[in-house]
């Protein structure tokens, strides 16, 4: 009789552990929107804003829009500069949601200006707006000046960045990174070029997964352009560059360049 009364609290506790175990996954995949904000691109006048919706279809709900709301001071302000509605076309439990402010709502930003901006899903059924809607503020950047951050690069796109002329100890200009591409269909190796400098020998290029350049991977090149290949997707990579001239000196580090390789 003990042993049986003993083996049933045994079956007990397992099947208590077995539900604890399912609701903690269920958890994890209840459905939520999250602000990719590493991934914004904000200018003087401009801000192109990324969001993606995780596990939407996991309560069987039908994503039919999203509304983006900009409002103009701090969060804590109500003044909307315009809001618009864009119809959802993505389907599965991961949806990209991007919004070009200039493009899609028509207007421009003022410069060095706070701004903070509202995402909505709109569904076929009531949300908890608690995980279905987002808020979060930006800055815009000084007149003139280049995007604060790259856009999250699709292939074949371009991202252009400014930095500032620096004099080297060898009276060469420091080299500037101009562009950079992603190429492949892999989408993890990512093509950059930087400006030409008259009477450089050689330029160095170095990149790494953290900003402090933590374990960087270097490398040496005669040309203004490089194949960074075998990256890791879903990551940021974070890229600067320097040139070699007639005297054999470094110049300064160029100003950093970071770029997101998507899944």
């Amino acid at each position: 009789m003990k042993k049986a009364k003993v083996k049933f609290i045994i079956m007990l506790t397992m099947m208590i552990l077995s539900l604890g175990i399912t609701f903690k996954v269920m958890a994890l995949q209840s459905p939520n929107l999250m602000l990719s904000g590493s991934e914004n691109v904000i200018t003087d006048n401009n801000a192109i804003l990324h969001a993606t919706l995780y596990n939407a279809q996991a309560e069987g709900i039908n994503v039919k829009a999203f509304k983006w709301t900009i409002y103009k001071g701090k969060i804590s302000n109500n003044i909307v500069v315009k809001s618009i509605e864009k119809v959802n076309t993505a389907a599965g439990n991961k949806i990209e949601i991007e919004c070009n402010v200039n493009k899609d709502m028509g207007i421009k930003l003022e410069p060095n200006t706070e701004y903070w901006y509202e995402i909505v899903t709109i569904a076929d059924k009531d949300l908890n707006m608690q995980l279905f809607s987002q808020s979060h503020y930006f800055t815009t950047l000084a007149e003139g000046q280049g995007p604060k951050e790259s856009t999250s690069v699709a292939e074949t796109s371009t991202v252009q960045i400014t930095t500032p002329q620096e004099t080297s100890t060898t009276k060469i200009k420091a080299s500037k990174i101009t562009s950079v591409k992603v190429k492949g269909t892999s989408k993890k190796s990512v093509l950059i070029k930087f400006k030409k400098v008259n009477g450089a020998k050689k330029y160095k290029l170095q990149y790494a997964n953290n900003k402090k350049f933590k374990k960087a991977k270097t490398k040496v090149v005669k040309n203004n352009t490089y194949l960074i290949k075998k990256l890791k997707s879903g990551k940021a990579y974070y890229l600067r560059v320097r040139v070699n001239g007639a005297d054999d000196n470094w110049s300064k580090w160029s100003n950093v360049k970071r770029v997101f390789i998507k899944k």
